[in-house]
């Protein structure tokens, strides 16, 4: 294999190199897309499960609050129907303590609710921070498979030029229209072949 067709494949490899790194990165900034998006979805739904335990809680307790009055009434009714004065004596107690009951129990139900409602919302901030850092890693790994791609294309660039320069002394040397230096004897040779003009690696 003559050292053209190396250097051919070298720049070849370089120059593929290069687009797999631009490919690499875009499908980095995809799947970060995917999973913060992904996150934001599940967010959205626990904050749908907050308000919908917020609001089954109140149901649940203005229902308690309806079937003790309910029982209050029977209470009266019965009493009632035996001549017994509903307002007073073990009547009134038993009204009273009923009321106390369903009262107490209904707010266990709104506090049962409100803390599974804290449980959803404690979920959804999670999954939405989650979401930020997805788009923040991705955008980081792609840009570093990027400059990586690219730093690796330049030293292909400056080795391929150094095997041109071997393979061609040369053209090395000072080119018809080199302009002389400061000292006798030195100039500047624009033949030399570089890749990257004046830049060196």
């Amino acid at each position: 294999m003559g050292l053209e067709t190396i250097i051919a494949a070298q720049g070849l490899q370089a120059i593929a190199g290069l687009g797999n790194s631009y490919s690499q990165a875009s499908a980095i900034r995809g799947q970060s897309a995917y999973e913060s998006q992904g996150n934001l979805t599940n967010a959205e739904w626990a904050r749908i499960q907050a308000t919908g335990a917020e609001k089954r809680g109140e149901f649940q307790s203005q229902q308690l609050l309806q079937q003790a009055r309910q029982m209050i009434g029977q209470q009266r009714v019965s009493a009632a129907a035996q001549g017994v004065d509903v307002n007073t004596g073990s009547v009134a107690d038993l009204q009273e303590q009923t009321a106390g009951l369903a009262a107490a129990d209904a707010e266990q139900l709104k506090t049962n609710a409100f803390l599974e409602a804290l449980g959803y919302r404690s979920q959804a901030s999670s999954m939405t921070s989650r979401a930020k850092m997805a788009r923040v890693a991705g955008k980081h790994a792609a840009t570093s498979s990027l400059l990586t791609g690219g730093l690796n294309f330049l030293r292909a660039g400056a080795q391929t030029g150094y095997m041109m320069n071997n393979l061609y002394p040369a053209q090395a040397q000072a080119a018809p229209g080199a302009v002389a230096g400061g000292n006798a004897g030195e100039s500047i040779g624009y033949g030399q072949f570089n890749p990257f003009g004046n830049v060196g690696f």
